[in-house]
């Protein structure tokens, strides 16, 4: 009789194990998606077709008087439902000025990982002082368009900073870029790094187009000098290279709208801060070096270790 008793005790042991356990099938279930005969809205929703679900709109967002280096995730639209990746690499253009006709500001398109927000990054980090516009024309998740414009103001640059200048520096409307006075120190920071390759300094060659941008969006560094070099007044130009190289650039300003280089030093480490003299510039580098930077008969920039020196 006892072995019948633990006999049926383990049978019911066994037959609640197995129905605990589904039978031995185990898994997680997948999330479920639209009941049949439904579609899922860009928003995540359910509806009975396209047209019941609700329209991706934008949410409202301000860039009004922005500072161009809080853009270096570049500008993003969010919106309130789900986009279609593939009508997004051409579905984004910004231009400079008129949302027509100004010129095209080269970037890359990308949405998030929900394809909620929309991120159009510049090349270039976006000029100071100026009015832009972000043409938004892309698909939404079910097909359906969604066309937007995003109007873009920078703000005024300004040159009183004084964690990166010693007292503040002055800004040239010619050049559109602060210049720091002879005597000022002028700190090198992760804003002076070119985001491209695109500026090529060439000595005795009026500066392009790509490294104008760079003076009106901030990147490029000037400090005033008293040498003379051919006649003309001149001044130094401070960027580091995609290449973490720190260049100086000798640059003729006799035309201010018009400079042009007239020697160039990659320096053996990087710079650190610089300030302008009468007879060229002393630079400090993080070698823990300081050195004067003076021009020879024949142009060309020479380094002389002065402080620090092995």
């Amino acid at each position: 009789m006892k072995k019948l008793v633990s006999f049926l005790m383990c049978a019911v042991a066994v037959i609640f194990l197995i129905t605990a356990c589904g039978g031995g099938g185990g898994g997680t279930s997948s999330p479920a998606g639209p009941p049949a005969g439904q579609i899922t809205c860009p928003d995540g929703s359910f509806a009975n077709d396209v047209s019941a679900c609700p329209a991706v709109t934008l949410i409202a967002s301000d860039y009004a008087n922005v500072d161009p280096h809080m853009l270096k995730q570049g500008v993003i639209a969010q919106f309130t439902g789900a986009l279609d990746p593939a009508s997004v690499t051409d579905g984004a253009l910004l231009r400079n000025d008129d949302a027509i006709t100004g010129t095209v500001v080269p970037g890359a398109v990308s949405l998030s990982s929900d394809n909620m927000d929309l991120f159009d990054k510049p090349t270039q980090w976006l000029a100071y002082s100026q009015t832009y516009n972000l043409a938004i024309d892309v698909n939404d998740s079910i097909g359906r368009t969604v066309s937007v414009d995003i109007p873009i103001t920078t703000m005024p640059m300004s040159c009183t900073n004084t964690a990166i200048w010693s007292t503040p520096a002055n800004y040239s409307s010619q050049l559109k870029d602060c210049v720091s006075p002879i005597g000022v120190q002028a700190q090198v920071t992760e804003f002076n790094k070119l985001q491209d390759d695109t500026c090529i300094v060439t000595a005795g060659t009026s500066l392009t187009t790509e490294c104008h941008a760079y003076l009106e969006n901030g990147t490029v560094g000037l400090t005033n000098t008293g040498i003379i070099v051919g006649g003309h007044t001149v001044m130094w130009m401070i960027y580091i290279g995609t290449d973490n190289l720190s260049s100086v650039v000798l640059l003729d300003v006799n035309v201010p709208t018009n400079p042009v280089p007239v020697a160039t030093l990659i320096l053996p480490s990087p710079l650190v801060w610089i300030i302008g003299n009468p007879t060229g510039a002393f630079v400090h580098t993080a070698d823990g070096k300081g050195s004067q930077l003076t021009v020879d008969s024949a142009d060309k920039i020479v380094q002389t270790c002065m402080t620090g020196c092995q």
